[in-house]
């Protein structure tokens, strides 16, 4: 008997923050498929600031909202340490912050999910 590696994915900071704005749309399912243990959520750490400041300008959290927030998220918040060796090579693709979330998926293999934008495959990273 085998069991089934769950899929990491690679989840942007705009899906988290869509999940927190509406819990019934996709990203909301996303989040609730991380609780399940259906799929493993990851995201920097540098994600945690960005999602905190879109909390806090646009839905009005306090400091103390987003932290009880972000500490209930299903998800392994991974230090640039980490993943930093590939963070070069994704900024060919993607620049600023967004180039973390490549360079992170890259590493794990994941899917990256993110909104607004396409990113290249994090096979297309490779050397």
């Amino acid at each position: 008997m085998s069991l089934k590696q769950r899929k990491i994915v690679v989840i942007d900071t705009n899906v988290i923050f869509s999940a927190a704005y509406n819990i019934h749309s996709n990203a909301g399912k996303l989040i609730l498929s991380g609780i399940e243990g259906k799929i493993q959520l990851i995201a920097p750490e540098i994600a945690k600031k960005e999602l905190q400041d879109a909390l806090q300008k646009k839905l009005g959290f306090s400091i103390d909202e987003c932290n009880e927030f972000i500490k209930s998220l299903p998800i392994e918040w991974v230090p640039e340490s980490v993943y930093a060796p590939l963070l070069d090579r994704a900024s060919q693709f993607i620049k600023g912050v967004d180039s973390h979330f490549v360079a992170l998926a890259k590493l794990v293999d994941g899917i990256l999910i993110c909104l607004l934008y396409t990113s290249p495959s994090p096979r297309d990273l490779s050397t």
